[in-house]
């Protein structure tokens, strides 16, 4: 039987677990394995130290937190490419090597620091929607307190989302680690790297 929920919380593995590993395995290794993870490794740090976090909590059935976790790494790498410029590169290998911090942005509200991605020609209609997604997920696990009150206040409201599955779980990791590819690939174009050590 597909398994949609794991007891959260001091307990043994469950018989899921190795099932859940082989899910991140492939996610994880197809995130390493991205054009420019090595290259703009410095700059995304933080957002893939989040990301693994979110693949821990998906590795032992919590979904909620799953969620909630994504969404940091995915804002934060927003974050990340609106407040940084790169200054330098090492030459071998190819890697970030020195940044400028724009300290402006530190109590930005989120509109804000997508708009200045969106100018900056980083982030356009698809990978916004993505981010979108992510986000409500998030902010679904984030307030499930007030969610779950007021379906409780309403009681003609059908439920819409009791708990985040599995399933949506293994979503959100994708579309997190969809977004964190196309960003370093983004940067790379941005600044000719890889066309730059072909001279």
């Amino acid at each position: 039987m597909e398994e949609d929920y794991a007891w959260v919380g001091p307990s043994k593995c469950d018989e899921h677990r190795l099932a859940r590993e082989k899910d991140l395995e492939n996610i994880w290794n197809d995130l390493v394995s991205a054009r420019g993870y090595t290259e703009t490794y410095p700059l995304f740090a933080s957002a893939i130290d989040l990301f693994r976090e979110a693949l821990s909590c998906y590795q032992n059935g919590a979904y909620m937190a799953t969620a909630i976790m994504c969404r940091a790494s995915s804002e934060t790498a927003v974050y990340l490419l609106t407040a940084r410029k790169i200054k330098r590169w090492w030459e071998k290998p190819k890697m970030i090597q020195e940044m400028e911090i724009n300290y402006s942005l530190i109590q930005a509200k989120w509109k804000r620091i997508l708009c200045k991605a969106k100018t900056s020609g980083y982030i356009n209609g698809e990978l916004e929607q993505q981010l979108n997604e992510i986000r409500e997920a998030g902010n679904f696990a984030a307030h499930y307190g007030q969610r779950h009150d007021e379906e409780l206040r309403d009681l003609t409201t059908k439920v819409k989302k009791g708990w985040i599955k599995r399933e949506d779980a293994l979503q959100t990791l994708r579309k997190t680690a969809r977004i964190l590819k196309e960003f370093m690939g983004k940067i790379l174009d941005k600044y000719d790297v890889l066309g730059e050590s072909q001279h």
